[in-house]
């Protein structure tokens, strides 16, 4: 079991399997402290994430948090479960061609700093595929958030 985990730096060809990472912060805090289980950052590319779960983090459960001048790129996250994070079980920021095939996620539930989907994107990220995922006892199955964030101008979306 892991507190927690970030991908950063240029990172290529990286492939996260059978873990589980939980834990990070207190899930039922008040406040918007980002405590996620694993976090993708700038400049990955080529990254399998598979059948791994996330479950009690202050934040999400994954999140793909890259800005748009240096995206994460080609990232397929396969077959895992995400479950009671603060936040959401799976959500993206400015990547491009992100895939989400096979995933679980439930029991995210709405309190502070998120509308508690199981999955969904905002800022602005190309290409995004929601694919066969099991989303049941969220506040929200999917969000599909704003194509700008804080500073950017976010990329049409086309998901």
């Amino acid at each position: 079991s892991i507190s927690s985990f970030n991908v950063c730096g240029k990172t290529n060809s990286l492939f996260i399997f059978n873990n589980t990472i939980s834990y990070h912060g207190d899930w039922k805090a008040l406040g918007d402290k980002d405590y996620h289980g694993l976090v993708i950052n700038n400049h990955v590319k080529f990254v399998w994430i598979l059948e791994n779960t996330f479950a009690f983090n202050e934040g999400d459960g994954l999140q793909i948090n890259s800005i748009p001048t240096k995206p994460a790129q080609y990232l397929f996250i396969g077959n895992n479960t995400a479950f009671n994070n603060k936040q959401s079980g799976f959500l993206t920021n400015y990547a491009q061609d992100v895939i989400f095939f096979q995933n679980t996620a439930f029991n995210h539930t709405s309190l502070t700093s998120s509308p508690a989907p199981g999955m969904g994107f905002q800022y602005g990220p190309e290409r995004v595929w929601f694919l066969y995922n099991h989303l049941y006892a969220n506040t929200n199955g999917i969000i599909i958030s704003s194509k700008s964030g804080p500073g950017f101008d976010g990329a049409d979306t086309s998901s």
